[in-house]
């Protein structure tokens, strides 16, 4: 650059008079990738938010071409720069595409951001067109070093100055091409254990290293089933973790190594008491569902279950005493305190006390840019570590995950906002906190829609299962596809909220049908031939049922309050339901006069997910039959009902996970999701043509035996949004691919 702008470099040391703040340049970066420029460069957009998130957060080392072309471009980890130019090229029309929107719509920025010629590390600069003196301030670090004003995208937070507070240096541990994560730092600070599926079988086992280096990593586990979550006993001798196998349950084993222990079936995320005598963690019957708190003794034994009196609980973590227990919640409308905050029980007294911290985020945050919930699970985050005064989380705004903290009173209050530790533009999630020291994943989770050509009646796989939608960072969820494959409605979540989106396969073409960055649309239904789409609206307390045409136009309400739609009658006359109740049964709408009935309702099991046959004289479903079983069954359509349990058709035992029906073209054929094997996977059952009862024992038509790629079971979303559904082309299904490594930082 010439002389007429001073720089900012990648360390963000001085070289010039005019430094620029973060703040300025998280608005550089946005109005870069909002211009007409940028519009239709999404690749470029990608590069650009990448390496300049790193600068800010000083990560400049992954900010290399294997790196670059794994973590931005997708490439394979077999990726070689020798015969693959793709970071080179990209780079270069970077450069080109900068010069350009400098020269046009940024002439008059403040701000620039260049890529100089061989590298990839973003320089800063400042224009020189304002008074001198006017910028002497610091570019902040990772922690909020000095004063932060401003939007950070979606949160305004002012932090001042804290005396003596240093920026945290970050740094990287590992450096895999797939998954390593749910990182846990021992107690001296000295250990960190994590899961990964670096061994090359694709399923997650657990490792421990010693902090200071990474490749000295031990596999502690190592069988067919995902092992995550671990974390250390307050002597650093054991290790607890969640393990999917024979059901899934919290497991121990030394640190050593040797043979591990089953400690509680069903059990997630465990954490040891600062005394290791006890093990609090929570359960839930599937990835969707209310979550349970409890503790057992780290010897095994009897689980305690706590606050009852809450609808859902989850992700709990010990005070640094032991004498305390905070945890996400919903309590019953029918106590004093009610809703969905962090809560904090006192296990003396069984004193549950409201943080506030729901009411705190509402306030900062703008309700569109926290409802999708994330990796970070929860829609207020996850707590990770109760520290000296303070809770580390994770949380999601916008399109990333990244780590906070939050302030807690002595009389457990959080009543000021949070302060932001990591800036990344994707995902830094999992924390974990021990004294000032924390290990967390950065890395991404992206969701997109997938068709496994296939020969459908039959259930055979034809060729390898291509992506549909190309979502790096945004979320594609909900697929419904037509009848002949060729059309396909889906939320996505790429303008900052959850929309409708129609795809003609044919062309590839995307249309946004919804575009209401205040209203969330979801659950969208594809009518049998392509043209309409109805979809689930929350308008407290009602939920809608719209209709729109998939040509585009306005949409109409159908239904004022009836809940989510599940399929269409292949005539387009009639819409199955799922009632937004307690208890919930099977709803059918008339389309055209907007008459709603329940045609299937069971005094104990909820029943979900209905689909007409193709004929449209019976409907698939499936019910929760009990704890950790789900069964699908079949039911013919007399007239408006489907009669009581005595009539419906069990198709699958009820003694595992099976859910979301799917009927062939020719209906012949039932597809489903099943957990029966320890992995979220597809099978299929085959039907009597005429009575519709089971033929033959059911088989697995595409397994997903890895946990970085899966149906949905990392990120927390009811399974229907999985959008299992066939057409004469193949099957298509939402699928999560996960991929990170773990960094580590010292609190100051």
């Amino acid at each position: 650059m010439d002389s007429g702008h001073s720089r900012t470099d990648a360390a963000g040391k001085t070289a010039g008079r005019d430094l620029v703040l973060p703040g300025e340049l998280d608005r550089e970066l946005e109005k870069i990738l909002a211009s007409q420029t940028f519009a239709k460069s999404r690749r470029l957009q990608d590069l650009l938010r990448y390496t300049v998130e790193r600068i800010k957060t000083g990560r400049t080392d992954s900010i290399k071409e294997y790196l670059l072309a794994v973590e931005v471009f997708n490439r394979k980890p077999s990726f070689d720069p020798r015969f693959d130019s793709i970071v080179r090229v990209q780079a270069s029309r970077l450069r080109e595409k900068l010069d350009k929107y400098y020269a046009t719509e940024g002439r008059t920025d403040d701000v620039l951001i260049a890529v100089p010629k061989g590298a990839y590390i973003p320089t800063v600069y400042r224009r020189r067109h304002h008074p001198p003196g006017a910028y002497k301030r610091r570019w902040l670090g990772v922690a909020g070093a000095a004063l932060f004003a401003g939007a950070l995208l979606w949160f305004a937070i002012s932090q001042p100055q804290t005396p003596g507070r240093r920026t945290p240096v970050l740094r990287r541990l590992t450096s895999d091409a797939g998954f390593t994560g749910y990182p846990a730092v021992s107690q001296d600070g000295k250990w960190i254990a994590f899961a990964s599926d670096r061994s090359g079988a694709g399923r997650f086992d657990v490792w421990v290293t010693p902090a200071a280096d990474g490749s000295a990593a031990r596999r502690l586990t190592d069988d067919d089933a995902n092992h995550y979550e671990p974390a250390f006993s307050p002597d650093n001798r054991h290790i607890v973790y969640r393990s999917d196998r024979s059901g899934g349950g919290i497991y121990i084993i030394p640190v050593s190594g040797g043979q591990s222990k089953l400690i509680a079936a069903h059990g997630r995320r465990p954490r040891f008491s600062p005394d290791g005598s006890r093990i609090v963690y929570w359960e839930r019957d599937e990835t969707w569902g209310p979550g349970r708190i409890y503790t057992v003794p780290s010897t095994g034994g009897d689980p305690a279950g706590l606050v009852s009196d809450f609808a859902d609980a989850h992700y709990p973590v010990w005070s640094p005493d032991g004498s305390e227990i905070l945890f996400c919640g919903t309590r019953n409308p029918d106590q004093p305190t009610a809703g969905h905050d962090w809560w904090v029980l006192r296990l003396s007294t069984g004193e549950v006390r409201k943080t506030g911290a729901a009411n705190v985020l509402s306030r900062a945050v703008p309700p569109a840019g926290r409802r999708l919930a994330g990796f970070s699970a929860d829609i207020l985050g996850v707590p990770a570590g109760w520290v000296e005064g303070r809770i580390v989380f994770s949380t999601r705004l916008g399109d990333s995950d990244n780590l906070w903290e939050f302030p807690i009173t002595p009389d457990r209050r959080i009543a000021s906002v949070p302060r932001r530790l990591t800036f990344g533009a994707g995902m830094e999630a999992q924390p974990s906190v021990w004294g000032n020291h924390v290990a967390f994943v950065s890395g991404s989770l992206n969701i997109n829609v997938w068709m496994s050509p296939a020969d459908s009646n039959r259930g055979r796989l034809l060729d390898v299962p291509r992506r549909v939608t190309d979502e790096d960072g945004p979320f594609a969820l909900s697929p419904s596809v037509s009848s002949d494959g060729s059309k396909l409605a889906f939320i996505s979540t790429r303008s900052g909220s959850r929309d409708v989106w129609f795809r003609d396969l044919a062309t590839d073409r995307n249309l946004p049908l919804t575009a209401t960055a205040a209203i969330e649309e979801g659950y969208p239904c594809l009518s049998a031939d392509g043209s309409q789409v109805a979809y689930r609206v929350i308008e407290d307390p009602k939920q809608k049922i719209y209709l729109t045409d998939t040509r585009g136009g306005a949409p109409r309400k159908i239904c004022d309050n009836c809940g989510l739609p599940t399929d269409w009658s292949s005539d387009g006359r009639r819409l199955l339901f799922e009632p937004g109740a307690r208890i919930p049964g099977i709803g059918m709408l008339d389309v055209s006069s907007g008459s709603a009935r329940e045609i299937a309702v069971h005094a104990t099991y909820k029943l979900h997910s209905a689909r007409f046959s193709p004929d449209a004289r019976w409907v698939a479903f499936h019910a929760e039959t009990g704890p950790y079983k789900r069964r699908i069954f079949i039911a013919r359509l007399q007239g408006e009902t489907l009669g009581g349990e005595s009539q419906w058709i069990p198709i699958t035992a009820g003694t595992d996970i099976d859910i979301v029906p799917a009927w062939s073209p020719d209906g012949n054929l039932l597809y489903f999701i099943s957990e029966r094997d320890g992995f979220r996977c597809i099978w299929a059952q085959r039907l009597h043509p005429d009575s519709r009862i089971a033929v033959d024992p059911p088989f697995a038509v595409q397994h997903f035996h890895t946990g970085a790629r899966a149906l949905l079971t990392n990120f927390r979303a009811n399974p229907l949004q999985i959008g299992l559904s066939t057409s004469d082309r193949g099957i298509v299904y939402s699928l999560e691919e996960l991929r990170g490594n773990i960094w580590t930082m010292e609190l100051q």
